[in-house]
Protein backbone atom coordinates (compact mmCIF):
# COMPACT_ATOMS: atom_id res chain seq x y z
CA UNK A 1 0.00 0.00 0.00
CA UNK A 2 2.82 2.42 0.81
CA UNK A 3 4.50 1.88 -2.57
CA UNK A 4 1.24 2.71 -4.37
CA UNK A 5 0.95 5.93 -2.44
CA UNK A 6 4.58 6.83 -3.06
CA UNK A 7 4.38 6.08 -6.80
CA UNK A 8 1.16 8.06 -7.16
CA UNK A 9 2.78 11.03 -5.41
CA UNK A 10 5.54 11.03 -8.03
CA UNK A 11 3.02 11.42 -10.85
CA UNK A 12 1.42 14.65 -9.62
CA UNK A 13 2.41 18.21 -8.93
CA UNK A 14 0.67 19.90 -5.99
CA UNK A 15 -0.28 23.56 -5.81
CA UNK A 16 -1.70 25.28 -2.76
CA UNK A 17 -4.29 27.98 -3.34
CA UNK A 18 -4.05 30.68 -0.66
CA UNK A 19 -7.44 32.08 -1.59
CA UNK A 20 -9.44 28.89 -1.25
CA UNK A 21 -7.06 27.05 1.05
CA UNK A 22 -7.31 23.99 -1.20
CA UNK A 23 -4.60 21.84 -2.69
CA UNK A 24 -4.82 21.31 -6.44
CA UNK A 25 -3.27 18.19 -7.98
CA UNK A 26 -2.07 18.24 -11.58
CA UNK A 27 -0.49 15.31 -13.37
CA UNK A 28 3.23 15.84 -13.81
CA UNK A 29 3.07 15.17 -17.58
CA UNK A 30 0.28 17.74 -17.93
CA UNK A 31 2.28 20.29 -15.97
CA UNK A 32 5.43 19.70 -18.04
CA UNK A 33 3.35 19.87 -21.25
CA UNK A 34 1.98 23.24 -20.16
CA UNK A 35 5.50 24.57 -19.43
CA UNK A 36 6.91 23.26 -22.73
CA UNK A 37 4.06 24.62 -24.84
CA UNK A 38 4.24 27.97 -23.06
CA UNK A 39 7.99 28.24 -23.56
CA UNK A 40 7.99 27.20 -27.22
CA UNK A 41 5.01 29.43 -27.94
CA UNK A 42 6.49 32.49 -26.29
CA UNK A 43 9.87 32.09 -28.03
CA UNK A 44 8.42 31.51 -31.51
CA UNK A 45 5.87 34.31 -31.20
CA UNK A 46 8.47 36.72 -29.84
CA UNK A 47 10.77 36.04 -32.80
CA UNK A 48 7.85 36.57 -35.18
CA UNK A 49 6.83 39.80 -33.43
CA UNK A 50 10.43 41.04 -33.46
CA UNK A 51 10.64 40.79 -37.26
CA UNK A 52 7.13 41.92 -38.18
CA UNK A 53 6.32 44.74 -35.76
CA UNK A 54 8.78 47.37 -36.93
CA UNK A 55 8.17 47.31 -40.68
CA UNK A 56 4.47 46.44 -40.71
CA UNK A 57 2.73 47.75 -37.56
CA UNK A 58 2.27 51.00 -35.65
CA UNK A 59 1.36 50.46 -31.99
CA UNK A 60 -0.83 53.23 -30.61
CA UNK A 61 0.76 55.78 -32.90
CA UNK A 62 4.41 54.85 -32.23
CA UNK A 63 6.91 52.21 -33.26
CA UNK A 64 6.77 48.93 -31.38
CA UNK A 65 8.95 48.67 -28.28
CA UNK A 66 10.45 45.65 -26.58
CA UNK A 67 7.69 45.80 -23.97
CA UNK A 68 4.95 45.87 -26.61
CA UNK A 69 6.52 42.85 -28.34
CA UNK A 70 6.72 40.91 -25.06
CA UNK A 71 3.08 41.75 -24.32
CA UNK A 72 2.07 40.77 -27.86
CA UNK A 73 3.95 37.47 -27.46
CA UNK A 74 2.15 36.77 -24.18
CA UNK A 75 -1.15 37.49 -25.90
CA UNK A 76 -0.14 35.13 -28.71
CA UNK A 77 0.69 32.47 -26.10
CA UNK A 78 -2.85 32.80 -24.71
CA UNK A 79 -4.26 32.58 -28.25
CA UNK A 80 -2.21 29.42 -28.83
CA UNK A 81 -3.82 27.76 -25.81
CA UNK A 82 -7.23 29.02 -26.96
CA UNK A 83 -6.74 27.46 -30.40
CA UNK A 84 -5.42 24.20 -28.97
CA UNK A 85 -8.24 24.17 -26.41
CA UNK A 86 -10.95 24.24 -29.05
CA UNK A 87 -9.87 20.92 -30.51
CA UNK A 88 -12.40 18.15 -29.97
CA UNK A 89 -10.76 15.88 -27.45
CA UNK A 90 -11.33 14.19 -24.18
CA UNK A 91 -8.76 12.98 -21.73
CA UNK A 92 -5.35 14.17 -20.72
CA UNK A 93 -3.49 17.08 -22.27
CA UNK A 94 -0.77 14.99 -23.93
CA UNK A 95 -3.40 12.80 -25.58
CA UNK A 96 -5.09 15.88 -26.97
CA UNK A 97 -1.83 16.91 -28.61
CA UNK A 98 -1.69 13.49 -30.23
CA UNK A 99 -5.25 13.99 -31.49
CA UNK A 100 -4.28 17.38 -32.91
CA UNK A 101 -1.47 15.77 -34.91
CA UNK A 102 -4.00 13.99 -37.14
CA UNK A 103 -5.13 15.53 -40.43
CA UNK A 104 -8.49 16.41 -38.87
CA UNK A 105 -6.75 18.04 -35.93
CA UNK A 106 -4.45 19.99 -38.23
CA UNK A 107 -7.40 21.25 -40.31
CA UNK A 108 -9.22 22.26 -37.14
CA UNK A 109 -6.16 24.16 -35.90
CA UNK A 110 -5.92 26.00 -39.22
CA UNK A 111 -9.61 26.98 -39.25
CA UNK A 112 -9.61 28.15 -35.63
CA UNK A 113 -6.27 29.96 -36.05
CA UNK A 114 -7.54 31.81 -39.13
CA UNK A 115 -10.81 32.84 -37.46
CA UNK A 116 -9.04 33.85 -34.24
CA UNK A 117 -6.45 35.96 -36.06
CA UNK A 118 -9.09 37.76 -38.12
CA UNK A 119 -11.21 38.45 -35.01
CA UNK A 120 -8.23 39.77 -33.02
CA UNK A 121 -7.15 42.00 -35.91
CA UNK A 122 -10.66 43.41 -36.41
CA UNK A 123 -11.00 44.23 -32.70
CA UNK A 124 -7.49 45.72 -32.49
CA UNK A 125 -8.05 47.92 -35.54
CA UNK A 126 -11.49 49.03 -34.33
CA UNK A 127 -10.09 50.00 -30.91
CA UNK A 128 -6.93 51.64 -32.32
CA UNK A 129 -4.57 49.25 -30.51
CA UNK A 130 -2.46 49.17 -33.67
CA UNK A 131 -2.56 50.12 -37.30
CA UNK A 132 -0.74 49.03 -40.41
CA UNK A 133 2.11 50.62 -42.32
CA UNK A 134 1.66 51.16 -46.06
CA UNK A 135 3.73 48.09 -46.94
CA UNK A 136 1.73 45.65 -44.78
CA UNK A 137 0.04 43.04 -47.04
CA UNK A 138 -3.73 42.95 -46.51
CA UNK A 139 -6.40 40.36 -47.29
CA UNK A 140 -8.57 42.17 -49.84
CA UNK A 141 -12.07 41.28 -48.62
CA UNK A 142 -11.36 41.31 -44.90
CA UNK A 143 -8.97 44.31 -44.87
CA UNK A 144 -6.74 42.76 -42.23
CA UNK A 145 -3.04 41.99 -42.38
CA UNK A 146 -1.97 38.62 -43.74
CA UNK A 147 0.95 38.46 -41.26
CA UNK A 148 -0.95 37.76 -37.99
CA UNK A 149 -3.05 35.18 -39.82
CA UNK A 150 0.07 33.43 -41.10
CA UNK A 151 1.61 33.73 -37.65
CA UNK A 152 -1.14 31.77 -35.92
CA UNK A 153 -1.66 29.35 -38.82
CA UNK A 154 2.05 28.47 -39.05
CA UNK A 155 3.24 28.67 -35.45
CA UNK A 156 0.34 26.90 -33.70
CA UNK A 157 0.79 23.60 -35.61
CA UNK A 158 4.57 23.92 -35.21
CA UNK A 159 4.09 24.21 -31.44
CA UNK A 160 1.70 21.23 -31.40
CA UNK A 161 4.15 19.07 -33.35
CA UNK A 162 7.30 20.19 -31.48
CA UNK A 163 5.95 19.88 -27.93
CA UNK A 164 5.41 16.12 -27.41
CA UNK A 165 9.00 15.08 -28.22
CA UNK A 166 10.31 17.69 -25.78
CA UNK A 167 7.85 16.59 -23.11
CA UNK A 168 8.95 12.97 -23.61
CA UNK A 169 12.59 13.98 -23.37
CA UNK A 170 11.98 15.89 -20.13
CA UNK A 171 9.93 13.05 -18.65
CA UNK A 172 12.92 10.73 -19.21
CA UNK A 173 15.26 13.02 -17.27
CA UNK A 174 16.09 11.74 -13.82
CA UNK A 175 15.11 14.90 -11.93
CA UNK A 176 11.58 14.82 -13.41
CA UNK A 177 10.89 11.24 -12.36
Amino acid sequence: MTSEIESSRCDVVLFFSRKSGQVVMIQKRTFISFIVISTISFILHFIWEWFQCGPFFIHRGTQASLISMVLASLGDLILTFFIIGLAPFLGRFDRSLKALKTIQGFILIEIVAFATAVAVEKVALATNRWSYTEINPLLPLLEVSVLPILQLMLLTPAIVFASPPLVNLLMEKKHFK
